[in-house]
């Protein structure tokens, strides 16, 4: 996983899309996510268990809030679901850049 993804996910605003910046550290990893969109923000709490990762971003565009990531990594690919605070639960796919 270590590297730079490119990563596009559903909102309440329509499709977003950003660039993931990954370092590996055993089961950890630690990262920067940045977007036109969505501003920058830390990658905390980034969990590898197999192919399952996990983490959050705080953002702060388009208002303030705490995305939460779990997903599946195979090879170059990556999918799961991002939890919008209270606006549910939507769909990720990443391709590794």
């Amino acid at each position: 996983m270590d590297g730079t993804w490119n990563i596009e996910m559903e909102s309440p605003l329509g499709r977003k899309e950003a660039s993931l910046d990954i370092a590996i550290q055993e089961d950890a990893f630690t990262g920067m996510m940045r977007s036109d969109d969505l501003g920058e923000a830390e990658m905390e709490n980034g969990s590898v268990d197999g192919n399952a990762v996990s983490w959050t971003a705080d953002i702060t565009e388009p208002m303030p809030i705490a995305l939460e990531f779990d997903g599946t990594a195979t090879g170059d690919t990556m999918s799961g679901d991002v939890k919008m605070g209270a606006f549910g639960v939507f769909p990720f796919t990443a391709t590794k850049a």
